[in-house]
Protein backbone atom coordinates (compact mmCIF):
# COMPACT_ATOMS: atom_id res chain seq x y z
CA UNK A 1 0.00 0.00 0.00
CA UNK A 2 1.48 3.30 -0.39
CA UNK A 3 0.65 6.87 0.15
CA UNK A 4 2.36 9.46 -1.49
CA UNK A 5 5.15 7.67 -3.03
CA UNK A 6 5.95 6.45 1.13
CA UNK A 7 5.42 2.73 2.17
CA UNK A 8 3.14 1.89 4.78
CA UNK A 9 3.84 -0.78 7.41
CA UNK A 10 1.46 -3.83 6.88
CA UNK A 11 -0.99 -3.23 10.07
CA UNK A 12 -1.41 -7.13 10.77
CA UNK A 13 1.57 -8.52 11.81
CA UNK A 14 0.68 -11.88 11.80
CA UNK A 15 -1.11 -11.89 8.28
CA UNK A 16 0.78 -13.38 5.32
CA UNK A 17 4.23 -13.70 4.98
CA UNK A 18 4.65 -13.37 8.78
CA UNK A 19 1.96 -16.40 9.67
CA UNK A 20 3.62 -18.17 6.89
CA UNK A 21 7.21 -17.77 8.73
CA UNK A 22 5.50 -17.96 11.93
CA UNK A 23 4.18 -21.63 10.82
CA UNK A 24 7.71 -22.63 9.30
CA UNK A 25 8.89 -21.84 12.91
CA UNK A 26 6.75 -24.70 14.72
CA UNK A 27 7.44 -27.06 12.20
CA UNK A 28 11.13 -26.84 12.11
CA UNK A 29 10.53 -26.88 16.21
CA UNK A 30 8.24 -29.89 16.06
CA UNK A 31 10.81 -31.77 13.76
CA UNK A 32 13.67 -30.78 15.92
CA UNK A 33 11.48 -31.97 19.43
CA UNK A 34 10.64 -35.25 17.67
CA UNK A 35 14.12 -35.62 16.32
CA UNK A 36 15.82 -35.46 19.74
CA UNK A 37 13.12 -37.58 21.27
CA UNK A 38 14.13 -40.66 18.79
CA UNK A 39 17.37 -39.85 19.57
CA UNK A 40 16.62 -40.22 23.45
CA UNK A 41 14.78 -43.42 22.84
CA UNK A 42 17.45 -44.99 20.70
CA UNK A 43 20.46 -44.15 23.36
CA UNK A 44 18.66 -45.33 26.11
CA UNK A 45 17.84 -49.10 23.97
CA UNK A 46 21.45 -49.17 23.25
CA UNK A 47 22.07 -48.15 26.52
CA UNK A 48 20.37 -51.30 27.65
CA UNK A 49 21.48 -53.77 25.50
CA UNK A 50 24.81 -53.42 26.29
CA UNK A 51 24.64 -52.74 29.91
CA UNK A 52 22.41 -56.30 29.92
CA UNK A 53 25.04 -57.91 27.96
CA UNK A 54 28.01 -56.98 30.18
CA UNK A 55 25.82 -57.62 33.27
CA UNK A 56 25.23 -61.40 31.48
CA UNK A 57 29.13 -61.51 30.79
CA UNK A 58 30.06 -59.84 34.40
CA UNK A 59 27.88 -62.50 36.58
CA UNK A 60 29.50 -65.32 34.54
CA UNK A 61 33.21 -64.51 34.88
CA UNK A 62 32.60 -63.17 38.33
CA UNK A 63 31.04 -66.37 39.16
CA UNK A 64 33.46 -68.59 37.79
CA UNK A 65 36.42 -66.61 39.76
CA UNK A 66 34.30 -66.96 42.68
CA UNK A 67 33.91 -70.58 42.74
CA UNK A 68 38.02 -70.89 42.66
CA UNK A 69 38.34 -68.32 45.22
CA UNK A 70 36.99 -67.96 48.52
CA UNK A 71 34.52 -65.49 47.94
CA UNK A 72 31.47 -68.17 46.38
CA UNK A 73 29.84 -68.81 43.27
CA UNK A 74 26.87 -65.99 44.23
CA UNK A 75 29.14 -62.98 45.69
CA UNK A 76 31.24 -63.61 42.85
CA UNK A 77 28.24 -63.41 40.40
CA UNK A 78 26.96 -60.40 42.03
CA UNK A 79 30.19 -58.54 42.19
CA UNK A 80 31.00 -59.17 38.31
CA UNK A 81 26.91 -58.48 37.08
CA UNK A 82 27.15 -55.12 38.95
CA UNK A 83 31.02 -54.18 38.03
CA UNK A 84 29.98 -55.21 34.50
CA UNK A 85 26.95 -53.12 33.94
CA UNK A 86 29.01 -49.90 35.60
CA UNK A 87 31.49 -50.58 33.12
CA UNK A 88 29.24 -50.91 30.14
CA UNK A 89 27.03 -47.57 31.32
CA UNK A 90 30.78 -45.62 31.52
CA UNK A 91 32.21 -46.98 28.31
CA UNK A 92 28.29 -45.58 26.67
CA UNK A 93 28.04 -42.84 27.96
CA UNK A 94 31.83 -42.08 27.52
CA UNK A 95 31.22 -42.94 23.49
CA UNK A 96 28.94 -41.45 23.05
CA UNK A 97 30.32 -37.91 24.15
CA UNK A 98 33.02 -38.73 21.77
CA UNK A 99 30.78 -39.37 18.94
CA UNK A 100 29.01 -36.00 19.49
CA UNK A 101 32.34 -33.85 19.87
CA UNK A 102 34.20 -32.79 16.94
CA UNK A 103 37.22 -34.68 17.80
CA UNK A 104 37.53 -36.36 14.55
CA UNK A 105 36.56 -33.58 12.05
Amino acid sequence: MHIRGSIVPNPCPLCSSSLGNLVERIKQLGTLTVSAIIRNIFSTILNFCFALVETLLGALTGALIGQETESGFIRGAVVGAISGAVFSTEVFELSLVLWQSDEFT
